[in-house]
């Protein structure tokens, strides 16, 4: 596996855990749970680093 093999793969894991991020976090807001500030954090910084590429 090369360098840029392993960032492709690290950049699609991080894009399916934020899929998951989102889907976890709207089911909660559905549910009444308030979820906590570090998850949106968290979301942000993968949509900026998408942005980026």
């Amino acid at each position: 596996m090369t360098n840029e093999d392993a960032k492709i793969a690290l950049a699609n894991l991080m894009i399916r855990k934020a899929g998951l991020i989102r889907t976890i976090r709207h089911e909660m807001h559905k549910q009444g749970v308030v979820y906590y500030v570090g998850l949106t954090e968290i979301l942000e910084a993968i949509e900026r680093a998408k942005k980026e590429n």
